[in-house]
């Protein structure tokens, strides 16, 4: 991240974080499908896949190698003192507060805890489908037919919001989008609790993930933009270390629940829902009264 501050200027972030999601996209997307490939002409030769898979490492480092003088940061200054790990992490919560306090008028801390719902609901909401797709069917199409629907939904949402940076929900704020993302969730759950046309949660999922590819290239974004360059990646490390470990938490708890019970699962989902609406929509003055 430091590379990519000191080398972009700040009015050009936001695109160029988008960009770079759409490319990761696009490789996960890629080489998923060159593996399968590679295991089927192979007869499953997993040693000859493996050499691919370092050979493409090689070339990457062979890549960066080449042009390392184009890899320029700030020089960091080492401080001579002894910090503890508590004070450290302290001491980047305070500046991320104040950024998200300035800029998005919420406290880091209930920011963070509307993106871990989020995340969690996000995480889960494929998996559903999983169990959903059980006892519902799209216009007839197989299970695996319809997986593949979502599946195709879902990325062809997230791809279409990382390359379009610039249109109206790309100039919303980082609130602003978490509150249209836990609408959306809301209204998955209650048209699928309702056992409207699976249509309807399919169209509301691929808009959720066309704003949830809107919002960490904002989330980045921020911290890029107010966040020095000797606390910008510990600051970027920790918020990506608290939110990875709601996916599994998240995957868990909606699997558990839509094995017992499909309806009971989507009333949680909508639930949790409510809440992270009700979190991204209240404000604090900075005087920390509500407005």
């Amino acid at each position: 991240m430091p590379i990519i501050q000191h080398n972009i200027s700040e009015d050009k972030l936001y695109e160029a974080y988008s960009f770079t999601q759409f490319v990761s996209y696009l490789s996960n997307l890629g080489g998923q499908a060159l593996g399968v490939w590679l295991l089927t002409t192979s007869h499953q030769n997993f040693s000859f896949v493996a050499i691919v898979n370092a050979g493409f490492f090689l070339l990457s480092s062979l890549i960066l190698f080449k042009n390392r003088r184009e890899l320029t940061y700030l020089s960091v200054m080492v401080e001579n003192e002894s910090i503890s790990l508590f004070q450290q992490v302290k001491a980047i919560y305070a500046d991320m507060d104040d950024i998200f306090r300035q800029k998005e008028s919420k406290s880091l801390f209930k920011m963070i805890l509307v993106i871990l719902v989020m995340n969690t609901l996000g995480g889960a909401v494929g998996g559903i489908y999983h169990f959903y797709l059980l006892d519902h069917t799209i216009y007839h199409l197989s299970y695996a037919q319809a997986l593949f629907l979502i599946e195709c939904v879902s990325l062809g949402g997230a791809i279409l919001g990382s390359l379009t940076p610039h249109d109206y929900f790309g100039k919303l704020s980082f609130s602003s989008l978490l509150s249209l993302n836990a609408s959306l969730f809301v209204l998955l759950a209650t048209a699928n609790i309702l056992d409207f046309s699976p249509l309807v949660g399919v169209a509301c999922l691929a808009f959720v993930m066309y704003l949830m590819s809107k919002s960490m290239p904002k989330l980045d974004t921020l911290l890029l933009s107010n966040l020095s360059a000797d606390v910008l990646a510990r600051s970027n490390n920790l918020l990506s270390m608290i939110f990875s470990l709601t996916l599994p938490l998240g995957m868990s708890i909606f699997s558990f629940l839509a094995l017992q019970d499909i309806r009971l699962c989507w009333w949680v989902f909508l639930a949790g829902s409510v809440i992270g609406l009700i979190l991204s929509l209240e404000k604090r003055s900075f005087s920390g009264k509500k407005v």
